[in-house]
């Protein structure tokens, strides 16, 4: 069911986008998060070593899901909206190239802060911005500027300013944990960017917490201002897949502890992005149990939470209906004109009001796609081809219809049992 929510979202934003004049949506898929795991895990067990002796006599602290904060979201999340913006800076370099130079700054910074590439596909796009924004007479007047003033100060201005830019570097890198950016890579892009710019940026700073919240609240309305520049009015951002990163393997403790911190009421009620999170069931109750602390950060009253997610019978009669359609044999459709209907599958004592009926109480997709599967598998052991007429077609009987039904009854009370522990 969330796939098929998830699925006909990106459909009707893409629909939304291509039509002319639309106030533009940028989606973000923030469904793959092994990397920004296994970068978090790292720097934890980094942090939690200590000197030579501490490592080999003292136990290393464990680290658990209860570590991670909204902020290792708000990286995360910020890392991949960098990926959607330097794809439509490469779409849009007309527009960027009259911005001012705040603007090219801050893009840049942002860019070189989250883009979660590896080293050598880093520093290509990071150089590939930079020629775009300036141009060669500009970036020349900065080069020829820099080795003058080298000059002049016999060398030290530019030993300066490197020293700078590598203690901003390892202070950026330190704190945005789950990115696990080269520390040399940070430093090479920030040498693009003023040494005054970087010296406002709180997360280059090292006074300022790693989990202070508010660096990631500015930085995330810095983007939403250049986006906006790129004629993009809002962002969605779509998590889901939660269960499947290889350190949560389904584990229900560990999804809640992972996903509880993004519930907060301030970032879920920022104008300008929106969030879709599609969570499995098994998080529904321990999020209603919560202490009251968490419901006054969470607010869900305002988070326009659906529970349960289900689907009617008529819609899954639908859905199964257009899938029959798609599998149906193009060459067949050539020669027969007579559309697939998903009741010619079934004998006429079985009506459409039984199968809507029955598609009703299984509320999924999945399910109702398993129930057909199964429906047509016994119906296919039940019929000899001997007992069929010329021309006669299989079908799906009521005695089939009704065995099948209760089967499946059976194993879907005893899977949904399953799932809750």
């Amino acid at each position: 069911g969330k796939t098929a929510m998830r699925l006909s979202l990106e459909e009707a934003i893409a629909a939304h986008n291509a039509a002319p004049n639309a106030e533009k949506t940028l989606l973000v898929k923030y469904d793959y998060f092994n990397n920004y795991l296994e970068n978090w895990h790292k720097a934890c067990a980094r942090k939690t070593q200590g000197g030579f002796f501490s490592s080999l006599f003292a136990k290393p602290k464990e680290v658990t899901f209860a570590d991670w904060t909204l902020t290792h979201h708000l990286d995360a999340i910020l890392a991949e909206v960098s990926l959607a913006l330097l794809a439509t800076l490469e779409e849009q370099w007309d527009v960027v190239r009259k911005w001012d130079k705040q603007t090219k700054y801050d893009a840049l910074f942002l860019v070189a802060t989250y883009l979660p590439k590896e080293s050598s596909e880093y520093r290509m796009q990071l150089k590939a911005v930079n020629q775009k924004f300036f141009t060669a007479g500009q970036r020349f007047k900065s080069a020829f500027g820099n080795t003058l003033l080298g000059i002049l100060s016999l060398g030290i201005a530019p030993l300066a300013a490197y020293a700078s830019k590598r203690r901003a570097a390892t202070i950026i890198s330190e704190k945005t944990e789950v990115l696990g950016r080269n520390t040399a890579d940070l430093a090479w892009a920030l040498r693009k960017i003023p040494r005054k710019y970087i010296a406002t940026q709180p997360l280059a700073k090292l006074d300022a917490e790693s989990t202070d919240e508010n660096q990631r609240h500015e930085h995330v309305g810095k983007l939403l201002r250049l986006l906006k520049k790129l004629h993009y009015c809002r962002v969605t951002v779509v998590m889901d897949k939660i269960d499947e990163p290889s350190a949560i393997s389904g584990d229900a403790e560990k999804m809640i502890d992972f996903a509880k911190p993004l519930l907060n009421n301030k970032i879920l009620q920022t104008s300008g992005i929106n969030f879709k999170l599609l969570f499995p069931e098994q998080l529904i109750d321990p999020i209603r149990r919560a202490d009251s602390a968490f419901h006054n950060q969470a607010r869900l009253d305002k988070a326009n939470m659906l529970h349960p997610f289900s689907w009617s019978g008529e819609h899954l009669y639908e859905i199964l209906d257009e899938r029959g359609q798609a599998c149906r044999n193009p060459q067949a459709d050539e020669t027969n004109a007579t559309p697939f209907r998903l009741q010619q599958l079934f004998d006429d004592d079985v009506t459409r009001d039984m199968v809507i009926a029955e598609l009703g109480k299984l509320g999924i997709p999945r399910f109702a796609t398993k129930f057909l599967f199964r429906c047509i598998g016994a119906a296919s052991e039940s019929i000899f081809e001997e007992s069929l007429t010329e021309g006669q077609l299989p079908k799906v009987t009521a005695k089939v219809f009704y065995w099948t039904s209760s089967q499946f009854e059976n194993e879907k009370r005893t899977y949904a049992s399953d799932f809750k522990e």
